[in-house]
């Protein structure tokens, strides 16, 4: 039963590949047109509090 199920697992593989492949093409041209607010729920200097900053400085030093 296994073998049986090679083959049209390895072609949905495929097809999903190809789909994910050619999908980022039209985001990368994508720009917020204002600018992006991350909520935290959590107390400043906590864990997802200093998370976020960091993802933060990565963003604006990226963009």
């Amino acid at each position: 039963m296994r073998l049986a199920l090679a083959n049209p697992v390895k072609q949905f593989a495929a097809v999903l590949a190809a789909a994910a492949a050619s999908s980022p093409l039209p985001t990368l041209a994508w720009e917020p047109a204002k600018n992006v607010e991350f909520i935290v729920p959590a107390g400043t200097g906590g864990g997802a509090d200093q998370m976020a900053r960091v993802i933060q400085g990565i963003i604006q030093k990226n963009n």
